[in-house]
């Protein structure tokens, strides 16, 4: 399962991945799931940095922006390394007579992530699991 980011924590994981100075209260919106994820480490002198995977979570949120930019016929400007993506993937057609088109593939996908962002009514249980399983025994 994918962790789901608002838009002020991708703000902080690109103010990490760029290195700027985070204040203490930013810090304190870096939740230990970004680690779980796999989206943060700490280096050799114990700094947060970005991993590669949240390197590419980064990167697909700009294809996302720059996608719903698209769709909405707002000029495409931003991350070339995004448009190539999203035309090589099927995502928009780019045809010099039409300008970037948003495919039916790239409409699909935004509405996949639409989806993921909804709170779902998903029923769960919590189950007690003890740390020591002998210490359970009586």
């Amino acid at each position: 399962m994918t962790l789901k980011l608002s838009d002020e924590e991708i703000d902080v994981l690109r103010r990490l991945h760029h290195a700027e100075k985070l204040d203490a209260a930013m810090l304190t919106r870096v939740p230990g799931q970004w680690a779980a994820q796999g989206l943060i480490s700490r280096d050799s002198s114990g700094h947060l940095i970005v991993t590669k995977a949240g390197e590419r979570r980064l990167f697909l949120q700009r294809c996302a922006n720059l996608l719903r930019s698209i769709k909405a016929g707002e000029c495409a400007t931003g991350d070339p390394s995004a448009l190539r993506w999203l035309t090589s993937s099927g995502f928009v057609s780019d045809k010099r007579s039409e300008g970037l088109r948003i495919s039916g593939l790239g409409v699909l996908w935004l509405a996949s992530l639409e989806d993921d962002a909804r709170p779902h009514n998903i029923a769960t249980s919590a189950v007690a699991v003890s740390a020591h399983p002998a210490s359970a025994r009586t």
